[in-house]
């Protein structure tokens, strides 16, 4: 009796490994997305406190508003960064 599953088998298992790396990629790039819009409402909302509309005078002034902003406009460049390198690689892999 042999213990080594068939080749069918083994296609079987790399097939839905496949599809669940697939699915975790899209879930990915759907989590990065959320993200993306919620690093640019933040900016958007930094920016308004610090106009001269609403001026809160701890973001208006001083280094703590140009920090946040830095931070801020860092952040979503890497998150794009990432966004991009993994949209490639679905689109190099089904390609």
């Amino acid at each position: 009796m042999s213990t080594t599953p068939s080749i069918d088998a083994h296609h079987a298992i790399y097939d839905e490994h496949d599809r669940y790396i697939s699915e975790r990629r899209a879930e990915l790039l759907t989590a990065l997305t959320t993200t993306l819009n919620a690093m640019n409402r933040a900016a958007a909302i930094l920016t308004e406190l610090r106009s001269d509309a609403i001026y809160d005078v701890e973001l208006a002034e001083g280094p703590a508003g140009n920090d946040a902003a830095s931070f801020l406009a860092d952040s979503t460049r890497n998150i794009r960064a990432t966004y991009a390198i993994v949209h490639h690689i679905i689109a190099t892999d089904t390609a």
